[in-house]
């Protein structure tokens, strides 16, 4: 039969064999055998979402929860910690500030809870404190606390500061209104140089919010993305950055003034990146939402109802150690 190799033969005492009625032999075949690598591993520790990539095992917590080592585990683990993200402001404002953004290793032989930070909520309306974003959660991992961005300015009233010493970014300002101050993992929200319309950009991980200039929207500031330990390609936390993926902590965009001028891009020009909110513009798109467990801010309300901002992306917590 075909495969098997098997040879063709003549008839037995048929006076006509010579003839060439023989059956045709069987074609033959190749049968190879190899060890291929192996795909699984076994974790150490429980907690999260856990995937294995260049030889460690990372944990990946998007909500609260406990990093749970047992008794003979004992790592310096290789960690991010995100925190919230501020909402953007009300009427024409700044976007939020992203939240503060740490890569620091620590040690852990115990367990330890995780706490992700919620998102500061948008401002709404105008000329009146209900403007101004709200500032993001706080995330905490063994016994390490970062704070939430600062909340967008709305029509004539400041932004808010993230100005803890764990502090992240400050949102940006608006219309005679301050922006924000930052702390140590942030940078400080967009100015309002007058006589401009626009909100100006929330500031990010990575760079300031950029002053409005105009009556568009300014961009936030640029984010920062992980190291290379968590950008595993088919684990694809974070969002996309200037260049790549596995950004965070981007700030939220401006919104626009005027019915014909564009709402900021949050995470700088180009974006959306690194989870910041676009800002808000014609003809009636509201400041857009920080993408989730990314820190990033939201961005600012346009002049036009809905004039309100988008909410700040939530926290996250990334940890590794060897397999």
């Amino acid at each position: 039969s075909a495969g098997l190799g098997g040879g063709g033969g003549g008839v037995y005492g048929d006076p006509n064999a010579y003839t060439g009625l023989s059956g045709n032999g069987g074609s033959g075949t190749i049968i190879l055998r190899y060890q291929i690598g192996s795909i699984t591993a076994t974790a150490r520790a429980s907690g999260g979402a856990i995937s294995f990539y260049g030889g460690k095992t990372i944990h990946v917590f998007t909500n609260s929860g406990t990093f749970t080592a047992p008794g003979p585990f004992n790592e310096t683990c290789e960690c991010v910690l995100v925190a919230a993200g501020g909402g953007g402001g009300g009427q024409w404002a700044g976007g939020g500030g992203a939240g503060a953004y740490n890569a620091v290793n620590i040690p852990i032989s115990s367990p330890q809870p995780v706490v992700i930070g919620s998102g500061g909520a948008g401002g709404h309306g105008g000329n009146s404190p209900t403007s101004q974003g709200y500032n993001g959660g706080d995330t905490t991992f063994a016994g390490v606390t970062i704070k939430g961005g600062g909340g967008g300015g709305g029509e004539a009233v400041a932004a808010k500061a993230s100005s803890d010493p764990n502090g992240g970014s400050g949102g940006g300002g608006q219309r005679g209104g301050a922006s924000g101050g930052s702390g140590s993992m942030g940078n400080p929200g967009g100015a309002y140089p007058s006589p401009t319309d626009g909100g100006s950009g929330g500031g990010g991980a990575g760079g300031a919010g950029t002053n409005s200039s105009g009556n568009a929207g300014a961009p936030g500031g640029i984010g920062a993305q992980a190291p290379t330990t968590f950008r595993n390609p088919i684990n694809n936390v974070g969002s996309p950055g200037p260049s790549g993926s596995h950004w965070f902590a981007g700030g939220g965009g401006g919104g626009s003034y005027g019915s014909s001028s564009d709402g900021g891009k949050g995470g700088g020009p180009g974006g959306p990146y690194a989870g910041g909110g676009n800002g808000g513009g014609p003809p009636s798109n509201p400041g857009l939402q920080g993408a989730e467990n990314t820190g990033g801010g939201g961005g600012g309300g346009q002049y036009n109802s809905p004039n309100t901002g988008g909410r700040g992306g939530s926290g996250i917590v990334l940890i590794a150690y060897p397999t």
